[in-house]
């Protein structure tokens, strides 16, 4: 899903998902099979090195634009605080059973987060615009 203040990974999520569709129907002839798997939040080092960038973006953003995005920033570190990943391990089972399958899933979603997310995806999206706005205006508090 796509939500505020992350929009060009949000964009490059679903250019992965399009390749990916793409591409299971150009190589279906060649016998290969394209899927696609999409963890939740995995222990890596990216979660520090965001951290790192944010703090250095917020310092050079000039204070219009830091006051216009000002309840999306306090939105984005209470769900950063409540952010769990699962140990990589978990997602590198389930490439490993993906790509031992003889009929593997068309995806793969990884953790609760992204099972959420895939389930959230699918409701009308006036409704899920409406609660991301519900969301972000409660943790912004």
């Amino acid at each position: 899903i796509a939500l505020p203040g992350v929009s060009a990974y949000a964009a490059s999520k679903f250019a992965v998902r399009a390749i990916t569709d793409s591409l299971r129907v150009e190589v279906k002839s060649f016998g290969v099979q394209v899927i696609l798997v999409s963890p939740g939040p995995t222990d890596s080092e990216i979660w520090k090195k965001g951290k790192a960038y944010k703090k250095e973006l917020r310092k050079r953003v000039k204070p219009k634009i830091a006051e216009h995005y000002k309840t999306f920033a306090k939105f984005g570190d209470k769900i950063e605080k409540e952010l769990k990943t699962m140990p990589a391990d978990v997602v590198a089972k389930v490439v490993a059973k993906a790509l031992t399958s003889a009929t593997p899933k068309y995806y793969y979603n990884v953790g609760s987060d992204s099972k959420g997310a895939a389930f959230f995806a699918k409701l009308p999206k006036r409704l899920t615009n409406w609660m991301i706005l519900k969301r972000i205006n409660q943790l912004a508090k």
